[in-house]
């Protein structure tokens, strides 16, 4: 008897969740049957999924944490209450598929270019793989941040209203749009920088969150020291290479660049 369709995809959904599992806690033993089953397919579907959950967890601090006050109309609101839940989502969404996207693509270059300069054998397609099924390191970061927002402090963007604005629009939702297409973002982050600077909680997500690339890097870079076919030696190095790069990408160079 042939199996339907919704048994097909549940049967499906539920090998490739094991697989992404025990990627990050197994990886030696489950890379092989990977490469032997390579699903491109769900790699696209984790990628989303690790962009959606990083982009609803910063729209609900966005709902939450961040607050916007009006001097001129004394009204407080939130990104939230201007552009509404979804547009907020997406905006989101939006925004931090792209940083994975880089970041993803990074790590699968650089991992792919050590190990070969490591004499590795070249296989680019695997190294995708790799990386791809241990991007569930960033969904579980993504669901640390949100049990963690409670505790962050709440951070007030003052801001006056532009007098003519306020003049040639009428009604306050639309001097509220206004209001936040004028706010500095840059602004922003250094108000929020400076009140997050004191808060240990913030400090101590801020440490603990660079575990979780160092976690992808890791274990994709076993998978790919199996594909290369390196001793464990050169893998270590691949490995070590690919987080300075992402150190220095990441953390280096926004710091010089200001």
């Amino acid at each position: 008897m042939e199996e339907g369709f919704k048994a097909r995809a549940i049967r499906w959904i539920g090998s490739r969740s094991r697989w992404s599992i025990k990627v990050l806690f197994k990886p030696y033993e489950i890379y092989d049957e990977i490469f032997e089953e390579p699903d491109y397919l769900w790699i696209l579907l984790l990628f989303v999924l690790t962009g959606l959950f990083a982009g609803l967890s910063y729209t609900l601090l966005q709902a939450t944490k961040i607050v916007y006050y009006d001097l001129e109309a004394n009204v407080r609101f939130t990104f939230v209450d201007v552009y509404g839940w979804l547009i907020t989502a997406l905006m989101n969404f939006f925004s931090n598929t792209i940083n994975l996207g880089v970041n993803f693509i990074v790590t699968a270059v650089v991992l792919y270019l050590s190990s070969w300069l490591l004499g590795g054998e070249r296989n680019f397609s695997g190294t995708i793989l790799c990386v791809g099924f241990s991007l569930g390191a960033y969904i579980i970061s993504a669901f640390l941040q949100t049990f963690l927002i409670p505790f962050v402090p709440d951070v007030t963007y003052r801001i006056a209203s532009r007098v003519e604005v306020l003049m040639l629009l009428s009604s306050i939702q639309a001097v509220k749009r206004q209001i936040a297409i004028w706010n500095s973002l840059d602004r922003l982050n250094i108000l929020a920088d400076d009140i997050w600077r004191h808060s240990l909680v913030v400090q101590a997500s801020n440490i603990v969150f660079y575990v979780f690339p160092i976690w992808v890097i890791t274990v994709s870079g076993i998978g790919v020291g199996k594909l290369a076919e390196l001793d464990r030696g050169r893998t270590l190095v691949m490995q070590g290479i690919t987080v300075l790069v992402w150190m220095i990408v990441y953390v280096t160079l926004p710091r010089i660049l200001g």
